[in-house]
């Protein structure tokens, strides 16, 4: 129940922010539609409108009239059929995580695996990010890395790894081109991958995860379902506008 409070209001906040002079409409889709497993853990949008969406049993394309379902078996470049998140980057190419590993699509949308540098067949990623200086950046427990685009093989970023302790690590997301979030079980922190600096951190219990308000505001909302908006210049919290 607490989990779907957080859901809620945390919709609320966004749906608040961004949708105050906009009609909202909602459809559902589930496996009577096409959709390969009801289980979803992750969607995303890409540049050509498609609804990519990634369950514990198949990655899904929707084109707003019916699903393409891809496994293992049909694209071997996945790493396994449970898609745990997504991210499309700004060439229009998919990165899909799943547990273990990460891949990644080309432009005839065939998929292929990346491995760390250290050649460890599987891993524990957390997200993949685009960042101004970096391009694509792959956030892992054994570290940060960018995608060399002329020999696609990962790089280690030594400093990120050094600066962010991936321990009691939730998960991290994107504030601005070049500022990242992470957020930890017991505190919020916010990188500038530009000064290679922390600009932000404060401890917040039981935070789950954040997002980007507007240039300076962060929004956080804790296992309990209370959601919060931080200025991260005053270090000030604020209160959410009516």
């Amino acid at each position: 129940m607490k989990k779907i409070r957080i859901i809620v209001t945390f919709t609320f906040l966004l749906v608040h922010q961004f949708g105050r002079s906009q009609t909202l409409s909602f459809s559902h889709l589930n496996t009577s539609n096409g959709l390969s497993d009801n289980f979803t853990q992750s969607l995303v949008i890409d540049k050509s409108g498609f609804l990519w969406i990634g369950t514990t049993d198949g990655l899904n394309v929707y084109d707003g009239y019916t699903f393409t379902t891809w496994y293992k078996s049909s694209q071997t470049g996945l790493p396994s059929d449970t898609i745990r998140q997504l991210f499309c980057d700004s060439r229009n190419r998919i990165w899909a995580i799943s547990p273990g590993q990460v891949a990644w699509s080309d432009e005839e949308k065939k998929f292929h695996t990346v491995q760390l540098p250290e050649k460890k067949e599987r891993y524990n990623p957390f997200a993949v990010f685009e960042i101004s200086g970096y391009g694509i950046v792959l956030f892992t427990k054994e570290g940060h890395y960018f995608f060399d685009e002329n020999k696609h093989e990962l790089k280690k970023i030594e400093w990120v790894t050094v600066l962010i302790n991936s321990d009691e690590l939730n998960t991290a997301v994107t504030f601005t081109k070049d500022k990242i979030i992470y957020i930890y079980e017991q505190r919020i922190t916010v990188v500038d991958y530009h000064t290679q600096q922390k600009i932000y951190e404060k401890d917040i219990p039981h935070a789950v995860t954040a997002c980007r308000y507007d240039d300076k505001t962060i929004a956080v909302a804790t296992r309990h379902g209370e959601i919060s908006l931080i200025d991260i210049t005053t270090k000030q919290k604020i209160k959410i506008p009516k």
